[in-house]
């Protein structure tokens, strides 16, 4: 009886074994052991106050976009440029300085006084960017009131005391449109006679208050024409022609002849300037008026020094069908500049308007002496100015002058 329940247990368990294991396969891993239940979940918490939205995020943008290239920037001496016309541009700009001058001289009356020296209004750009540019300049301190003057009559027998200005009547300073290329720029119009270099160039980064008398003598004058310059050779060059009328300031021309003057200056290295001028008239030589001039320049700005100087040769014709009378003058100045504010100067200069001993004309050959001091405030835009001037005439008593000025431009 056992033996027959052995044999059935076999059979059953024969007949019931997976189809796998009679396939030859491995038999099934043992099952893993059942996960633990899960932990019953905590009671709802009491609904939380709502809380403050979170300020936007700033914008960022995108990675792919490239930056927007920055605006050109303007030069840091040179005003702001804004647009006019459909393309152009202008950049307006104002010299204004006043003085308080006091001179002395044994003999001769001559009070101190508080001056408007200058008060430059300037425009200036280029209405066809890079092909046609212009300049328009005033100055409404040059227009004073008359003052009674004596004169001479005109067969010269006695004088008269009539009521003249002690400037140029019209405010006018400069005019001129310019047009534009890569060799020449071509300018017609009122502009400064190429004499001096003191007086060629502007008045707002003088040394002095006032420019040195042959400067004065010879140049700082302008007159009405034509005029073609450029900076050439990454700036080692520039040159300047003009062709001009000869009468002066706001002056039509009276007959033919005509002026030429042509500076060049060469800069060898940047901070050295060599020039040379000639100046003379051309056509009907023999009218009274003619003029011609020689100048050389030197001007060396390094390490806080600057050293600057002129030569001037002059010859004019008193009168129609008369005698040249020859002249000449120069100056020299020093500079030093400490802390970028403090700039002490001094300068030695020489006059002598006619150097014709014969001349029934002689005029007063004059040494001049000159110490002075500036303060920038910030560069030439802001800055005061003191200087002391002895004049050392050879006829006339030795004159003393001091000027106190300050001035803004911009």
């Amino acid at each position: 009886m056992r033996t027959s329940l052995l044999v059935s247990g076999s059979l059953f368990a024969l007949l019931h074994v997976s189809p796998a294991l009679a396939q030859g396969e491995p038999p099934p891993a043992d099952p893993a052991p059942p996960a633990p239940a899960p932990a019953a979940a905590p009671p709802p918490a009491e609904p939380a106050a709502p809380a403050a939205e979170p300020a936007p995020a700033a914008k960022v943008r995108p990675a792919e976009s490239a930056p927007e290239p920055a605006p050109p920037r303007e030069r840091k001496d040179e005003p702001a440029k804004l647009s006019v016309g459909k393309e152009g541009f202008f950049q307006p700009g104002a010299l204004l300085q006043g003085w308080l001058f006091v001179p002395r001289q044994e003999g001769v009356k001559a009070p101190s006084t508080f001056r408007l020296r200058r008060a430059e209004i300037r425009v200036k750009g280029e209405i066809v960017p890079m092909r046609v540019g212009y300049q328009l300049m005033i100055d409404p301190a040059k227009v004073l009131d008359p003052e009674k003057s004596t004169v001479a009559t005109a067969d010269g027998s006695t004088s008269v005391t009539v009521q003249q200005s002690p400037s140029a009547v019209s405010m006018m300073q400069d005019f001129f449109i310019t047009f534009i290329s890569d060799w020449a720029d071509v300018s017609m119009g009122q502009f400064k006679m190429p004499v001096s270099w003191e007086g060629y160039n502007g008045s707002s980064k003088l040394l002095f208050p006032e420019r040195a008398a042959a400067a004065r003598k010879w140049g700082d004058k302008r007159d009405i024409g034509l005029r073609v310059d450029k900076k050439l050779f990454k700036d080692k060059l520039y040159y300047s022609l003009s062709v001009l009328n000869g009468e002066g300031q706001n002056k039509a021309d009276t007959n033919n002849q005509k002026d030429v003057g042509l500076r060049v200056e060469a800069f060898p290295v940047k901070q050295v300037m060599v020039g040379a001028v000639g100046y003379m008239g051309v056509t009907d030589r023999d009218r009274a008026g003619t003029k011609d001039r020689v100048e050389g320049d030197l001007r060396v700005e390094a390490a806080n020094a600057l050293l600057q100087a002129e030569y001037i040769r002059a010859w004019d014709m008193p009168a129609t069908d008369g005698t040249r009378i020859p002249g000449h003058g120069f100056y020299a100045a020093l500079g030093y500049t400490f802390f970028g504010r403090i700039q002490p100067v001094a300068r030695v200069g020489y006059l002598d308007p006619n150097t014709d001993e014969s001349s029934t004309a002689k005029e007063d050959e004059t040494w001049v002496y000159e110490g002075g001091l500036n303060y920038f405030i910030s560069k030439h835009e802001a800055k005061l100015q003191a200087s002391y001037s002895v004049f050392d005439y050879e006829l006339a008593k030795t004159r003393h002058e001091l000027t106190l000025a300050a001035q803004v431009s911009f």
